[in-house]
């Protein structure tokens, strides 16, 4: 897939999960998928199987998965795989993490009380991109909505939320 490489950090759950969600979407076309995954299922479930032959098994599902054309832009394979079409450009730097976040809306809040029980009503879904230069967000259409520029006092700190459940990144720029 030209020059480039990337690592996938998945679980096996998810990997089911996206083979279920193809074998549904293509499940009345002409169009096959690998005949792999029967072999992968019935091999990743068995406890026999080390972590690296369970990974060797993964990543050749994936290669023959993307061999398939028709499988490339399914944006079901893309969030899988954390890619994008800006992924791949270098001008933009090299990329840190790719996925869906909920982006809370800035500078209004419902207030209803002392309970602000509508608070979550301002998260709105976006693809968010961080590179080593800058923070990408961007509609489901494709539309580039937001970009933070990076300078030398830019950190990000990966954590988890008050409940310990989500991936939370942490942006924040340190100037005097």
């Amino acid at each position: 897939h030209g020059p480039y490489s990337w690592v996938v950090r998945r679980r096996v759950k998810e990997l089911h999960a996206l083979n279920d969600h193809l074998v549904t979407q293509f499940k009345n076309t002409a169009q096959e998928l690998p005949k792999f995954v029967n072999r992968l299922r019935l091999q990743l479930e068995g406890f026999r199987h080390t972590d690296e032959a369970k990974g060797r098994l993964a990543e050749e599902y994936l290669k023959k998965l993307l061999d398939v054309p028709a499988t490339r832009f399914i944006p079901a394979v893309l969030n899988f795989l954390a890619v994008s079409r800006y992924s791949f450009i270098r001008e933009l730097g090299s990329k840190y993490t790719e996925g869906f976040v909920a982006k809370k809306g800035g500078g209004h809040r419902f207030r209803l009380g002392a309970m602000q029980c509508c608070r979550f009503l301002t998260n709105n879904r976006r693809w968010c991109i961080i590179k080593d230069t800058c923070v990408l967000l961007i509609t489901n259409v494709d539309d580039i909505r937001t970009v933070l520029l990076f300078d030398s006092s830019f950190k990000i700190r990966f954590g988890e939320d008050n409940a310990g459940k989500l991936e939370v990144y942490f942006l924040r720029s340190e100037t005097s």
